[in-house]
């Protein structure tokens, strides 16, 4: 009777904490997202920037996401980037805003989007307010947003480190080797560099050669737009990067970078009276997150009737429905967003933006077949971000225009399949398999090495995709397959080589693109934009998430960044076998 009593209330105490853990976890997000609440723009105010805020294409509502930045020591700040680029427009026509400040000694923006962001603050500074940028210390990804500020100060000790474009790759070859796993690869293409790593301890010379064009291609276009930001020659900002060990303020100051050092106090001073105020009086401020929620009268937005579809393509491409997970590109679910943009008759052209490196190769093949359908009905016009590389370029080739940034990672037009064999792994820790099949042939299985004749299957079905893959680029690109197999083979081309040998139409930025697409479905007016895949409401994703997707939010709480490539050799791994067009995401660009 005991032992039934304590099972019964086992139960009730259980049941009462499921079910005021929702409600848990709601108070936490409310209190997490309180920091967010608009307070009213005062007179004579500036709008700040901190320039370590996330800029993401997707997400930045999620409350999951949220959380998880919070949790794992973030401040949570982000912000998506149309939102961001519109903030710095409403800011130009808004009376009340004077000027930006931009603070944040780094900046979390991938280098595509930074390109955006300076266009939008370009043409804020065309409207004779200032740009003001003050911090301890000054990375290169804040100078590259800060370099058009009317001025730069940094505190006395600070650092202004530049450095040039870094790509690091890691290598897990004599890990797999250490505990007896074999990663059986199959691949097209002597540029797919993304398994190397399972097989090599440095870079293949291909790899070599491309890495090292397409950082400086990145290069070449960062330091032009630093030394013309700040009016001096393109070879002094290569000297500073050069001249690594001199990255003072005062050679800094010398070089042309910044415009001087100021302790925060003389900063805010000098603000002051630009401002008009006195020296003791406050500062009005607003955040650049705050502002979003701030409505400013701009008629030409007021009264657009007519729509263009911005679908938006952010993350890694995956099999499947998306579950509440806005980070990444799920082929069923998108493709359904992209075929809802082409039926609604009051779209008269689509915008697709793509920020991806890829994934699996079936997943792109449906996306790309909607993209297809909709480009034959209504102009696809395809605006390229950080990454549109392998599946993000297979998903982009149909349209019937493409733009790229210069610092776009594309093309890597080639396949891969990874099959790792355990069996020894096994072996070593004492568990042995047999298998007994009615066939003369089994599935492949990670427990036994490949057999001639999966051996055979896996590589037809890699030339399958690579071949499919080449065609359609060749049909989506109105040239020869040879011509796309010569300029494939997996090599990933930065954006302004891409323009050379035809993967793209131009270069350019998301309002480009979305100009571009006026024209083809010739609009002579403001447009509405109309976002797909439409945002679920946040505590209803919130709650979806709770239920599929616990661990790994719990996970990336824990692990940050790791995370992501945990996740890459996950999907590369996979259930079963499968084929891949993706480069590594994870080689970082700093």
């Amino acid at each position: 009777m005991k032992k039934f009593l304590l099972t019964v209330l086992a139960v009730i105490v259980g049941g009462i904490i499921l079910s005021i853990l929702p409600l848990f976890f709601m108070v936490v997000i409310a209190s997490a997202l309180s920091s967010s609440k608009e307070s009213p723009v005062k007179d004579n105010s500036v709008l700040t920037y901190n320039l370590e805020t996330d800029v993401v294409d997707r997400g930045a509502d999620n409350p999951m996401l949220l959380l998880s930045r919070r949790l794992s020591g973030s401040d949570g700040a982000s912000i998506n980037l149309m939102t961001l680029l519109d903030n710095i427009d409403k800011a130009a026509v808004d009376n009340r805003i004077k000027g930006i400040v931009l603070e944040g000694s780094s900046a979390n923006i991938p280098l595509a989007h930074i390109r955006e962001v300076r266009n939008h603050l370009q043409e804020f500074k065309k409207s004779g307010k200032f740009i003001y940028y003050h911090s301890t210390s000054i990375e290169q990804s804040a100078l590259y947003v800060a370099s058009l500020a009317d001025k730069i100060y940094v505190a006395p000790e600070g650092m202004v480190p530049v450095y040039g474009v870094v790509s690091q790759q890691i290598f897990y070859k004599d890990l797999l080797d250490k505990i007896n796993v074999d990663a059986q690869i199959i691949r097209h293409g002597k540029f797919k560099s993304a398994v190397e790593p399972y097989f090599l301890n440095t870079m293949s010379e291909e790899s070599r050669i491309q890495t090292q064009r397409y950082v400086d291609e990145i290069w070449n276009t960062m330091s032009n737009d630093i030394a013309e930001s700040r009016g001096i020659e393109k070879e002094k900002v290569d000297m500073y990067a050069n001249a690594y060990d001199f990255a003072y303020t005062k050679y800094a100051v010398d070089a042309g970078l910044i415009d001087g050092v100021k302790y925060y106090d003389e900063y805010l001073s000098e603000l002051r009276g630009t401002l008009g105020v006195g020296e003791k009086d406050e500062i009005n401020t607003v955040s650049i997150t705050t502002y979003s929620n701030v409505s400013v009268y701009r008629p030409e937005k007021q009264f657009a009737k007519r729509k263009i579809a911005l679908v938006t393509a952010s993350g890694q491409i995956y099999d499947g429905y998306n579950d509440g997970d806005v980070e990444n590109i799920y082929g069923e679910s998108f493709s359904r967003a992209i075929r809802k943009a082409r039926q609604d008759s009051t779209i008269e052209a689509i915008v697709l933006r793509v920020n991806s490196p890829g994934g699996s190769a079936s997943a792109a093949d449906i996306i790309w077949r909607e993209v297809k359908l909709a480009s034959e009905v209504k102009p696809v016009v395809v605006s390229m971000g950080q990454y549109a590389a392998s599946g993000g370029y297979y998903i982009s080739c149909a349209a019937n225009y493409i733009y790229a940034q210069p610092s776009t990672l594309t093309g890597s037009i080639g396949v891969f399949g990874v099959v790792p064999c355990a069996k020894k792994l096994m072996n070593n820790l004492g568990v042995h398999t047999q298998t007994v099949s009615s066939n003369n042939e089994t599935p492949v299985s990670y427990l036994e090495p490949l057999t001639p004749t999966q051996s055979k299957f896996m590589h037809n079905m890699v030339e399958h995709v690579y071949t499919s893959f080449v065609n359609r680029c060749a049909e989506g690109r109105r040239c020869s397959a040879e011509h796309i197999d010569s300029i494939g083979q997996g090599r990933v081309w930065a954006g302004a080589d891409a323009l050379k040998i035809g993967l793209v139409d131009e270069l350019g930025s998301i309002d480009d693109a979305i100009a571009k697409a006026k024209a083809l479905a010739s609009i002579d007016e403001e447009v509405n934009i109309v976002n797909f895949p439409e945002e679920e409401d946040p505590f209803k994703m919130m709650m979806k998430q709770m239920g599929v997707d616990v661990k790994g939010f719990v996970a990336k709480s824990i692990l940050g960044d790791t995370y992501s490539m945990i996740e890459t050799v996950k999907a590369q791994f996979g259930e079963k076998p499968h084929v891949e067009a993706r480069i590594e995401e994870f080689v970082t660009i700093k």
